[in-house]
């Protein structure tokens, strides 16, 4: 084996075993996130209604047929598998950066509590991850070819949208790189990179329009809200919305107060300041806009959606953002101090995602043995019910509180409460699902609840904090945080 490809080993094994004991936890626990629990039970692939027709086809060969088959952890192992494959494409982008710091840099793509979702999963953490790579891919490739760069945005594109915003992140670090070298094709490489990007938008949405044109492909109410693009006269109200939100979401998990957040502030002030301090001054109007877009890489396109789905997963944008600014930092600082001290920020953001990892999993484990321990007899409860009232439909009221120990665990680390859905929360037909796992027999289905005082007023204890009963015509699952007024 040649000294390159050595190297290019060594990067690929060091971010798989890296990620894979960060996610050992996740991977052995098995717990099922809300749409997993629906694929698992039903088995419905349902992913072209999203826009992700590769993703449909992948699952589809991976199940050997339209009907999902719980396939964990596979999907998950190949995800970290790609990840490594990161590794490779940085390096033979920069092959004069060694892997102690290219390793450190891809894995950075990857390293956020907001990955932490994506990872598990089961069935879309391959197909993100894929998407992820893709993009990135087509960064690199940006820099040579437009046509090459834009098929692999747009495979990245059928695979998981917010993915465009790795494409966005590294081809603005890419163009301040050049700027920096005082490189004249700096201008050229902007325009290729939007080229690419407007070409792989437009046959995205030319190939989901026709679908829907021929009915092929339907998109429901759910997908349609969150799809639906602002209409230039709502500008002005839904941007400054969506920008709150979302970074809302981000100062939550990663607030510049805890060592995750304040190391990747550090991380992307320092690059900025050390691109732009080199820029001359015609190269300041292209610098400008491309600082631009590589801040608002977190969320990207999802600022300009009327109802953007506003979940850690979709924040892929967030590790695209420091990856590009680590690796084009190196590259700039090849030796000396300053090159260690942007491996050291690295390697310090790696440790503190490495800290989040474990926790997470831990907490994810205790959460399942908790379920399995406290659903069984409420399942239980209701299948009496059925039987003594023949009634089929359920509401439900409250939430199932967390269990002490999760609870006592986010107070500790409060950036991963949103990382923990409650599904038992009296909103959707996930509850009846995540209780059909604990014995919940066939012919129960979902209804919504009825106004708390009228459900409240019924309220008698059937075990500890929740009751089962019926009102003549459902029958009624209250856990006691529905009803304020009742104590312990």
């Amino acid at each position: 084996m040649t000294e390159a490809g050595r190297r290019e080993l060594a990067i690929v094994a060091a971010i798989a075993g890296f990620f894979l004991c960060c996610h050992l936890r996740v991977l052995t626990t098995g717990y099922l996130q809300l749409d997993d629990l629906g694929r698992v039970q039903v088995g419905y692939n349902l992913w072209a209604e999203d826009g992700r027709l590769l993703t449909a086809a992948l699952m589809t060969l991976l199940s050997f047929g339209g009907r999902m088959l719980d396939l964990s952890p596979l999907p998950q192992l190949g995800a970290i598998a790609l990840m490594g494959v990161s590794g490779l494409l940085l390096s033979r982008a920069a092959p004069e950066l060694g892997a102690s710091r290219v390793a450190p840099a891809a894995m950075l793509l990857f390293a956020t509590p907001f990955y932490l979702q994506n990872l598990t999963y089961v069935f879309d953490s391959l197909s993100m991850t894929t998407a992820m790579v893709l993009a990135l891919w087509a960064a690199l490739l940006g820099d040579r070819s437009t046509i090459p760069a834009a098929t692999a945005l747009l495979a990245a594109l059928l695979f998981y949208q917010p993915a465009v915003n790795v494409f966005l992140c590294f081809a603005a670090a890419g163009v301040l790189l050049r700027l920096a070298r005082r490189d004249p094709g700096a201008g050229r490489a902007a325009g290729r990179a939007a080229l690419a990007l407007l070409a792989a938008s437009a046959l995205d949405a030319g190939l989901v329009a026709l679908l829907r044109v021929t009915g092929l492909v339907v998109l429901p109410g759910y997908q349609a809200q969150h799809a639906a693009l602002m209409r230039p006269d709502e500008l002005v109200r839904l941007l400054p919305r969506n920008a709150h939100d979302l970074l809302a979401l981000v100062l939550r998990m990663a607030s510049p107060a805890s060592p995750f957040g304040l190391l990747a502030l550090l991380a992307l002030v320092g690059f900025l300041a050390v691109a732009l301090s080199r820029i001359g001054r015609r190269g300041w109007p292209l610098a400008l806009l491309s600082t631009a877009v590589l801040l608002f890489g977190f969320a990207g396109p999802m600022l300009l959606l009327r109802d953007p789905v506003v979940q850690p997963r979709v924040l892929v944008g967030i590790g695209a953002m420091l990856s590009a600014s680590a690796w084009t930092a190196m590259r700039l600082l090849p030796s000396g101090r300053s090159g260690q001290a942007v491996v050291s920020v690295a390697v310090l953001l790696l440790a503190c995602f490495a800290r989040d990892a474990f926790a997470y999993g831990a907490l994810l484990r205790d959460l399942d043995r908790y379920e399995a321990t406290v659903l069984p007899p409420v399942a239980e409860a209701v299948n009496a019910e059925h039987a003594r009232t023949g009634l089929g439909a359920l509401q439900m009221l409250g939430a199932m509180p967390f269990p002490p120990v999760l609870r006592h665990g986010l107070a500790r680390a409060p950036g991963l409460a949103p990382l923990f859905d409650n599904p038992l929360n009296g909103i959707s037909w996930f509850g009846l699902a995540l209780l059909a796992q604990y014995g919940l027999e066939d012919g129960i289905w979902f209804r919504d609840a009825d106004p708390a005082p009228i459900l409240c007023r019924s309220y008698r204890e059937t075990g500890p904090g929740y009751s089962v009963g019926s009102d003549g015509r459902s029958m009624v699952l209250i856990f006691r945080s529905g009803c304020p007024s009742i104590r312990p």
